[in-house]
Formats: C-alpha cells, structure tokens, sequence
C-alpha cells in the first residue's frame, strides 16, 4: 500500500485536515504529523533556535496522529526523519481554511510551505486548499470541507497513475467554496497578486504595535486569464498549479550583470 504522509497549517485537529484523512483511508497508508496548534502564514520557515517536542496523539480508526510544537515544515522535516521508518510516497497538505493562490498568498502559506519542504527531500507532494468564507463567521466543520478533501483525494489517486511531469516539484489545489463534481478544473498559472502593507499600526509607549489588517490581501482583479486567482475567484473553477523549487528566472541578464565588473586603474 502507498505511504502518505498528512500536514497542514491549522493543526492536527483542524476539520479540514481529518475530511482529508478520511477521504484517504483504507485506499493508503496513512501517517498524520501535523502542528500541534494554529501555524498559518508560516510559509516554508524552519524553527532554528530551540528545541521542538514530537508527541503520539494515538489514532483515528488505525492511522497514527503525532504533533509537532513547531511550524508545518518542521512537522515535514520531523516526519520524514524521525517519525516514519521509511520516506512516506507522497505528502498531502491540508485541506486548508482559505485559498493559497497568488504569489502573496502562495509565498506566505504554511499549507504550500510544508509541501515544498517535502519536495527539498525528493519527496513529491500535494497542498489542497478550500476558498472558505474570511472572516469566518462560524466554526468549521467536517461537512464543509468533505468535498475539497475528495478532490485532495482524487488527486493523490492521479499521482499514483500519472506521477507529475519533468520539472514539477509539487502542486497547489484550490477548490472553490461551494464547488462540487460539475465544477471545472482547470491547470493554471500562479496570478501575480501583490501587497503592500499587511498590518495597521498604533502608537504604544515609545514605539508602535503593529496587528495584522482585515481585508489587507482582498482580491484586486486584473489577474492574468490563465492564472490561478482568475480561474479560481472570477471562473470558480478549481485550479491545480504545478510548481517547483527552482526560482531561477528564465531571463538574460548578462548585460546587467557586465555592469557589475569592478574595473581596475582610475576610480579605484
């Protein structure tokens, strides 16, 4: 049977993590590491400067759960190294409260951070991540992320067929919020979504408090018609985008670059 290894951001208990571990079980080997408490917007950060704690929650109907007082790329890390006896096949990421489409969104997730921490091991992996309501209104639950966790699902299945083609390190699924099995999926690019400033500051003592600004990452509109956030939030199509760990632009830069020849004689 295939080894999956199961993260997430939102932590080991969140709704949309156990809808994707029951949209799994019985067809893989399945292993939930995941963060002990709430992780989101950590991207890819690794905890360097103190010790992190691995404890056994027991198991769900014969799949393990352990948690991690770390970030979602510590709970890949301590997964792959000192949980699991072998390297699992796959990871799978969420499902997560929120899109993760977009280069702000995408570069800030901790759902697509702990994917792309697999694929530096070698390890293939899948972040799923449900458009849902921000801000919530009301508490999430299982019925709400059932369907995006069957597409997670449905995905892994394709993998186990397919694989993913030369030069795709991982994939980030986005599924509208109220999509189901007529909704169109579509392969997309990541939209280039910038942000200014994500927080609003106020004066306290002799500097300033700095908290996180509703609405700080709303849509913008104007995204390219084959990118993830116009398919996604305009189409309401479910969106996979393949990415990768090389960030090298596919750009000439050597006539910049000759201008950083230091020369030699006068000005020296």
């Amino acid at each position: 049977m295939r080894r999956v290894l199961v993260t997430n951001d939102d932590g080991f208990d969140f709704p949309g993590l156990i809808a994707l571990v029951d949209a799994l079980r019985g067809k893989y080997d399945v292993t939930v590491v995941a963060p002990k408490v709430q992780q989101s917007w950590m991207g890819k950060a690794i905890t360097a400067y103190r010790d992190l704690r691995v404890e056994s929650i027991g198991e769900n109907d014969g799949i393990p759960f352990y948690s991690v007082d770390g970030t979602p790329a510590d709970c890949v890390q301590a997964a792959l190294y000192h949980v699991l006896k072998e390297l699992p096949d796959l990871v799978v990421s969420g499902v997560n409260d929120g899109l993760n489409a977009g280069t702000g969104f995408v570069w800030s997730s901790g759902t697509v951070g702990a994917a792309l921490e697999a694929s530096l091991s070698g390890v293939p992996a899948i972040a799923v991540s449900l458009d849902s309501p921000y801000p919530r209104k009301k508490k999430p639950t299982l019925k709400e992320f059932s369907f995006s966790a069957h597409i997670g699902a449905r995905t892994v299945d394709a993998y186990f067929k397919k694989g993913f083609p030369a030069g795709v390190d991982a994939l980030s699924v986005n599924v509208p919020y109220n999509a189901g099995e007529k909704t169109p999926v579509s392969v997309t690019k990541m939209a280039h979504h910038p942000y200014m400033s994500i927080f609003k500051s106020a004066k306290e003592g002799s500097g300033k408090k700095l908290s996180r600004k509703p609405g700080a990452l709303d849509e913008v509109g104007g995204w390219a018609l084959n990118s993830d956030l116009h398919h996604l939030r305009v189409k309401k199509e479910i969106t996979v985008t393949p990415l990768r760990l090389d960030l090298t632009a596919d750009a000439d830069i050597s006539g910049f670059a000759r201008n950083l020849r230091i020369s030699s004689g006068k000005g020296r």
